[in-house]
């Protein structure tokens, strides 16, 4: 038996996990970096991405972004559903809007206009092995999704987690970079760097 999900609104504890789970992806690193920054990417120090998580996580809730939570805060994922855009906001650093711009233009490539769920980003707390946590927040929406008759859009920011999601029948449609001449895979900061490669993948 799956481990029970639920619906939140406790902005500050999915915060706290996504915090924990993406404390060394380089794509955030990527995005919180810069050349005065003393630590070195992509391990970031929670006590600087904990407020952009909370500051990002209240954003995306305010906007129609569905949090949810298995196992007592296990894991957390933010799920968008159809119809529900996750604009830039006023205050995102050019990085971010980088980022959501190559997503938006392969949303519109590969789903061309249809509705769709979106997961923006699910994690679990390191600290945590409860089993089926991550399965339990995907599976309702992927019964949503097939019931609405709807496919599912996501970015895998490693190629980890394109595996995963590649167990639950995410195919990936597009491999595109972001910070294409600035950073190296790993986040840091490199004159003609490589960039960090991510995944565009649907299940349909």
């Amino acid at each position: 038996m799956l481990p029970r999900i639920n619906v939140t609104t406790n902005i500050v504890a999915v915060a706290d996990v996504l915090t924990r789970s993406f404390s060394d992806s380089p794509v955030t690193a990527y995005v919180l970096h810069n050349k005065d920054s003393t630590w070195h990417a992509p391990i970031i120090p929670l006590d600087i991405l904990q407020p952009k998580m909370v500051e990002w996580t209240t954003y995306k809730a305010k906007i129609g972004g569905e949090l949810v939570e298995a196992g007592d805060y296990a894991a957390a994922a933010i799920w968008f559903p159809p119809g529900v855009d996750l604009p830039a906001s006023s205050d995102d650093d050019e990085r971010l809007v980088e980022y959501r711009k190559t997503s938006g233009k392969l949303k519109k490539e590969f789903l061309k206009g249809r509705q769709y769920w979106y997961l923006n980003m699910i994690g679990r707390h390191p600290e945590r092995s409860d089993p089926g946590v991550i399965r339990a927040l995907f599976e309702p929406y992927i019964e949503r999704a097939h019931e609405q008759k709807v496919p599912i859009w996501l970015e895998a920011v490693s190629d980890h987690s394109r595996q995963v999601y590649e167990h639950f029948g995410f195919k990936t449609v597009a491999t595109f970079r972001i910070g294409l001449g600035k950073v190296t895979p790993r986040g840091e900061l490199q004159e003609g760097g490589e960039g960090i490669p991510l995944y565009a993948m649907i299940l349909e």
